[in-house]
């Protein structure tokens, strides 16, 4: 009897303890009007072969929900061009994306291709704008070298790698050189 009532009392008192979950709460997709980040970019064997500007050049609200306009410019060395311009949609915690062509197409609503904020093991399916699926895990990867500098505490999301408050910093064949993140309009937006 004695035995019996011990199992339970060690039962009731050793339940195993779940472990908590890592939480990244800086904005790691960070969206405002003026935003601009300027990336090196590298061929294959690591040379700086162009550069690409992108800038949020744009915001309105669509259906009680912030939408960014991003702009991009590429130079490479003997040539320049500009790409057509790509939309955020910012409901919250995730960011989704389309060619701004489609604002209007449901599939706007199923491109989530980021968030604002992390937690350890997070994942996700997301429907692309050719009806293919894509699946989405976040890593954490810890400190990345750029040439604006060591960042730390940055994640990889789908092959590219995002610092804390910064955003995108590193893919596979680009890198940061410098950023601006106009701070008042991110303030101002959080408030509408």
């Amino acid at each position: 009897l004695y035995g019996i009532i011990l199992l339970v009392l060690i039962s009731f008192f050793c339940t195993p303890i779940q472990p908590t979950k890592q939480q990244y709460l800086n904005d790691y997709f960070p969206l405002a009007y003026g935003n601009y980040w300027v990336y090196n970019i590298i061929d294959s064997a690591g040379n700086v072969t162009g550069i690409d500007s992108v800038i949020i050049n744009d915001s309105s609200s669509w259906n009680n929900h912030k939408i960014y306009i991003q702009s991009e410019y590429i130079s490479f060395i003997n040539t320049a061009n500009q790409f057509p311009r790509s939309c955020y949609f910012d409901s919250g915690n995730d960011v989704c994306y389309t060619n701004c062509w489609y604002l209007n197409d449901s599939l706007f609503w199923k491109t989530k291709i980021a968030q604002h904020t992390y937690q350890e093991g997070d994942s996700w399916n997301a429907i692309t704008l050719l009806d293919s699926v894509v699946k989405f895990n976040v890593d954490f990867v810890g400190t990345v070298s750029t040439p604006y500098g060591n960042i730390s505490n940055c994640l990889k999301v789908l092959g590219n790698i995002f610092g804390p408050d910064i955003g995108l910093i590193k893919t596979d064949n680009k890198i940061l050189i410098r950023y601006s993140l106009n701070k008042s309009s991110q303030a101002k937006a959080m408030k509408n």
